[in-house]
C-alpha cells in the first residue's frame, strides 16, 4: 500500500491510501498533536533534537 501524504498535513487529517490492487480508501493520519507531526516531518525525535541543538 501507499499512503498519499499531502504537503499541508495536519494532525488527525484524512489521507488517501492506495492498495497494490489499485483500490483506494480514506484513513485518519494518527498524528494527534502538532509536536508529533513536527517529529515526523524531521525524520523522528532524535533528528529533530539534533537539528534544534545545531541552531
Amino acid at each position: 500500500y501507499t499512503v498519499i501524504i499531502p504537503e499541508n498535513l495536519k494532525p488527525r487529517m484524512e489521507v488517501q491510501v492506495k492498495l497494490d490492487t489499485g483500490k483506494t480508501f480514506q484513513a485518519v493520519m494518527r498524528f494527534d498533536t502538532d509536536v508529533e507531526l513536527t517529529y515526523f516531518l524531521n525524520g523522528g525525535i532524535l533528528n529533530y533534537m539534533i537539528r534544534k541543538m545545531a541552531k
